[in-house]
């Protein structure tokens, strides 16, 4: 469930699926969608991906900046130690 800052401010907290990298991010998404490309069905192992969108400025990572690293087959940034995607 959310976490309410101020009466209008909301925040999520969410962490990589190994629980290496933790996030907070702050307030509603830009954008949010459903993808189904061959990459997203091959990553999530599902024939739909769910996302959001936020601003740079509403993400935070509270824990494992330092297990923060890159894919080459895909544009994202993820846990080091499971593979899965954080920051795209």
């Amino acid at each position: 469930m959310p976490h309410r800052v101020r009466q209008d401010t909301v925040i999520h907290r969410g962490e990589c699926f190994c629980g290496s990298i933790k996030i907070e991010v702050m307030g509603n998404p830009e954008g949010m969608g459903y993808c189904h490309c061959g990459s997203c069905r091959s990553w999530s192992a599902a024939p739909v991906n769910a996302f959001t969108l936020w601003r740079a400025d509403a993400v935070r990572v509270t824990a494992g900046a330092e297990h923060i690293g890159t894919s080459r087959k895909r544009r994202a940034a993820g846990a080091n130690t499971a593979g899965s995607a954080a920051v795209t």
